[in-house]
């Protein structure tokens, strides 16, 4: 905090003996022959860690007569942080590792802009906005191994978006430990898809509270979801589909609310929804399909003895209890 309070008041200092020193008024510089040239100073905000090569702004300008305009760097603090367009007068970022607002909260260039023999200064100020870097912003696929392990460096602990583990149709041997996204503790939507030597999903731990979305499909040698224990709602869909080793839910015994869909289909080994024992509400929809082995739904029947009102459907199981088998504690067979 010290660190960016001195920063802070370094840069107001040096702002103020930039604009003193260096700025030009921005009326018009003429001659008799009608040639003028003017501009302005502009302030512009960008967050910090931006790519090489951004456009931040173009520092504006008219004129008279002449051979056009040409604009060159005068002056900037820090040195090396933008390079100017000799055409355009396109301010770019030329190192992003100046751009950072724990170290240069404000970035200042000084930009001649120059018709013939007449010219005039433009003061550009950059305000360098705070992000917090532990967040990324977007989806995320990771298809191998080594993508996990590769992304793992990057120390995010939340993905504004869906993280997806492996591809839909096609069947994926590499990923086989998840332990280094251990640091994550929020993703939008989880998607674990087709990996067929992932056994556990250990390294999903810290994931906690609510999520969009879970769907944990056509994993055939999963057998441990309890990763998965510290997350206490899913607002759209719980889906558990084709994880043909998988024997129960636990892991899932902290949600206790799903907003829309509860899908377990196709799971073979699957014997019981146990692990589903503190799920509450179901909004939408509760569909039980195809699970071979399955005879016991006991864990569920909280969900109808509060008045369950979506679309049912349960056949294909070991057992198949109607709702209201269900309401009336008939769960297992």
């Amino acid at each position: 905090m010290k660190t960016q309070k001195f920063y802070t008041h370094i840069f107001a200092i040096l702002s103020i003996l930039f604009t003193v020193l260096f700025t030009s008024c921005t009326t018009d510089l003429k001659d008799d022959d009608n040639i003028s040239v003017s501009t302005s100073n502009i302030t512009i905000s960008l967050s910090e860690n931006p790519e090489n090569g951004t456009v931040i702004g173009a520092v504006p300008f008219s004129f008279i007569g002449g051979n056009g305009v040409t604009f060159s760097l005068i002056d900037e603090i820090p040195e090396g942080a933008v390079s100017v367009n000799a055409v355009t007068g396109e301010v770019i970022v030329a190192n992003n590792q100046l751009f950072d607002f724990e170290t240069n909260p404000r970035i200042l260039a000084l930009v001649e802009v120059r018709n013939g023999e007449f010219a005039i200064n433009s003061s550009v100020t950059i305000n360098v906005l705070d992000v917090n870097e532990g967040i990324f912003i977007g989806d995320v696929t990771l298809k191998t191994q080594d993508e996990i392990n590769n992304f793992a460096t990057n120390n995010y602990t939340e993905i504004a978006g869906f993280l997806q583990i492996g591809e839909q149709n096609i069947p994926n041997n590499s990923i086989t430990d998840l332990s280094p996204l251990q640091g994550l503790v929020s993703v939008g939507n989880l998607v674990v898809i087709e990996n067929t030597a992932l056994t556990s999903l250990n390294g999903l731990n810290n994931l906690t509270g609510t999520i969009l979305a879970i769907d944990i499909v056509k994993n055939e040698n999963l057998t441990d979801i309890s990763a998965l224990s510290n997350l206490t709602s899913v607002t759209s869909q719980l889906q558990i589909f084709g994880c043909g080793l998988l024997q129960n839910l636990s892991g899932l015994q902290n949600i206790s609310t799903i907003g829309g869909k509860l899908i377990v289909s196709n799971n073979n080994s699957l014997t019981t929804l146990e692990g589903l024992n503190g799920l509450n509400s179901v909004t939408a929809e509760y569909t039980v399909l195809n699970n071979g082995m399955l005879t016991n739904f006991c864990a569920t029947q909280n969900v109808f003895t509060n008045g369950f009102t979506g679309t049912y459907s349960v056949s294909g199981n070991s057992f198949n209890p109607t709702q209201a088998d269900l309401v009336a504690g008939n769960c297992s067979n």
